[in-house]
């Protein structure tokens, strides 16, 4: 029996584009080359002046796309998923990849479990030219443990959500440049169920441009404000209400982390500081103790640390090609 393209449920993908002539078209082709009938593809493009207009018009009428001075990332992701159809939304950057069946098999995960709010699966990590270099740390959903480590395990390119379920739980937070797929899926973590499929269903590109560690302290900020937010939230597990010394903790100590990293010592002291006022005496976390020792030996101590301790935020950098 065939079945009819307008019986099976539309998937609105959107990515948003600026300056990445050299990887977008296979962003594209990934996209196109997906074994699923009923796709809407959008390129948000945010008035890139690279080479990236010549190759979206030579996909011609296969891509709709925009393009135009806009707010941002996230906005531009709102406003693509604003105005697309899909029952399903996703969103891949324009310079990573979607894996063969990704699609096909994010909708039978929604159609096994009809009230699933979000699908994801497992992510590699590529290079410039493809390589696969590390694989992204995920693991089966849990929403407590999603928030109280302070850790987002879901891979953003292999994210989809229901549309009911985003909005329900509100868009993209455009204030937020860095976290906002955490901040997200936070919240709609936190009003429904959330599937994991144990294959990759995307790939990550780590390239020259990513190994800048000039905005990693703003990471750190952000993520104190999400998770802030998050334990506001009225309909937070009173379990977890009570656990926000711990989590505050925690959020506190990313932040000096990605400070500290980024050499922004004094920043990450501060950081350090709010979280020992988070900690319950006599027990203390370990990384809190080791991380405060690295800070009070300033700049000089960081470099010569550096020698046998590798930067975290630069180790799987350092595969690329």
């Amino acid at each position: 029996m065939i079945i009819p393209v307008s019986a099976i449920p539309l998937v609105s993908i959107v990515t948003p584009s600026f300056n990445q002539g050299a990887f977008i078209a296979q962003t594209i082709d990934s996209v196109l080359a997906q074994d699923y009938a009923n796709l809407e593809y959008l390129i948000m493009d945010g008035g890139s002046t690279d080479e990236t207009l010549d190759v979206l018009r030579s996909y011609g009428s296969r891509i709709r796309w925009i393009s135009a001075s806009d707010g941002g990332q996230s906005a531009a992701i709102n406003r693509g998923w604003q105005i697309s159809q899909g029952e399903f939304l996703a969103w891949v950057n324009s310079d990573d990849l979607l894996k063969p069946g990704a699609i096909r098999e994010a909708v039978s995960a929604f159609h096994q479990q009809p009230e699933t709010a979000m699908v994801y699966g497992e992510c590699d990590y590529i290079d410039q030219t493809g390589r696969i270099i590390g694989q992204y740390a995920t693991r089966p959903f849990d929403y407590y443990d999603l928030l109280k480590s302070v850790a987002n395990y879901l891979p953003q390119p292999s994210v989809f959500i229901r549309r009911a379920a985003l909005e329900s739980a509100g868009w993209l937070d455009e204030s937020l440049h860095y976290l906002m797929d955490y901040d997200l899926y936070l919240r709609i973590g936190n009003r429904g169920s959330v599937a994991f499929i144990a294959r990759p269903l995307a790939a990550l590109r780590l390239h020259d441009d990513a190994k800048s560690l000039d905005r990693l302290a703003a990471f750190g900020e952000e993520m104190v404000r999400i998770i802030e937010r998050a334990l506001s939230s009225n309909s937070l597990p009173p379990e977890l209400r009570s656990c926000r010394p711990e989590i505050m903790c925690n959020a506190y100590i990313y932040a000096a982390s990605c400070s500290y990293w980024s050499g922004e010592i004094a920043q990450a002291k501060k950081w350090l500081r709010h979280a020992w006022r988070e900690t319950q005496f006599p027990s203390f976390p370990r990384r809190l103790a080791r991380l405060t020792l690295l800070a009070a030996l300033g700049t000089y101590g960081r470099e010569r640390i550096e020698r046998w301790h590798p930067n975290p935020y630069t180790t799987l950098l350092d595969n690329v090609s």
